[in-house]
């Protein structure tokens, strides 16, 4: 029972494909969803371009049929049409890159000129910056309703379980506080670096709850040990998972928080499997109870 509900709560929120399935599946990191959405930009594109590339095949098959021309005309050059097929597919390839150099143009505007307070000496500066700060202005922020739903509904599977790694708060007040920063934010990089955060905070909760339920339950086979514990074993194993998170950010100088937070989501689910395959046996109820 306790495996079924670790499944659940860590891969049931995952999509996945499916037999004869059209289209892509739907994205669970901010990296796929911007591939999703560059795809379907493209796409639109590509429907345009064969349309009329058919239209003017079938035009020309249809007005140039050997019966109603049977003298074929003899034009071997035209500088119109020429210039008119060169100049409109560099049109369509700027509206393609447009987006993304959007981003592009947007970093190199912050690493470029910096937010300073402007001064007569650098107000030029300053203009100059503001001007290149709007025409690389991003688009409207595309939101991942996919990954947003996911972490809405994962969420809830804990507060229906009343885990104690929600912080106490209340039913819904835990989604509604993320779900009010990432409509807070002002760009699309912004915006994917907080879901991504919330999305790996989650699972670390989740790991720990179910490392939790794993370890009620070896307990409750086990009243022994609970008698043996110097204090509270919720107590214990809380301050456990404190002291290996502390442990692994002294091991691990000058990691990112995502390369963090990948090293505690491993060790929780070693702490997990340990519990399950030996029981009372394992390692760990020996380091949480002193035994």
């Amino acid at each position: 029972m306790i495996v079924l509900k670790w499944l659940f709560l860590t891969i049931s929120p995952c999509d996945a494909a499916e037999p004869w399935q059209l289209g892509s599946q739907d994205a669970a990191t901010p990296i796929m969803q911007g591939i999703i959405d560059l795809h379907h930009d493209i796409f639109f594109f590509l429907i345009l371009i064969l349309v009329f590339v058919l239209w003017i095949l079938v035009r020309a098959l249809w007005h140039f049929h050997y019966k109603k021309n049977a003298i074929p005309q003899r034009i071997v050059h035209g500088t119109t049409i020429e210039i008119l097929w060169t100049i409109f597919p560099c049109f369509i390839s700027i509206f393609i890159v447009e987006p993304s150099f959007a981003l592009a143009l947007d970093d190199a505007a912050e690493a470029l000129f910096p937010n300073t307070a402007p001064t007569p000496s650098n107000t030029s500066s300053s203009e100059d910056s503001f001007g290149l700060r709007v025409l690389s202005e991003p688009w409207p922020i595309t939101r991942n309703l996919g990954l947003e739903s996911s972490i809405c509904n994962r969420i809830r599977l804990l507060e229906a379980a009343n885990s104690p790694f929600l912080l106490g708060k209340e039913k819904g007040q835990y989604w509604g506080e993320i779900q009010e920063c990432l409509y807070n934010v002002s760009e699309q990089r912004e915006y994917y670096r907080l879901l991504d955060f919330e999305n790996r905070d989650l699972q670390i909760r989740e790991r720990k709850h179910s490392c939790l339920e794993v370890f009620r339950g070896v307990l409750l086979r086990n009243p022994y040990l609970e008698e043996r514990a110097a204090y509270s074993p919720q107590e214990a194993f809380f301050d456990f998972l404190n002291e290996r998170r502390d442990a692994l950010d002294i091991s691990n100088p000058g990691s990112s928080p995502a390369e963090m937070d990948r090293l505690e989501i491993l060790f929780l689910g070693e702490i997990e499997r340990d519990l399950l395959r030996r029981g009372d046996e394992s390692l760990y109820i020996k380091q949480l109870l002193g035994d």
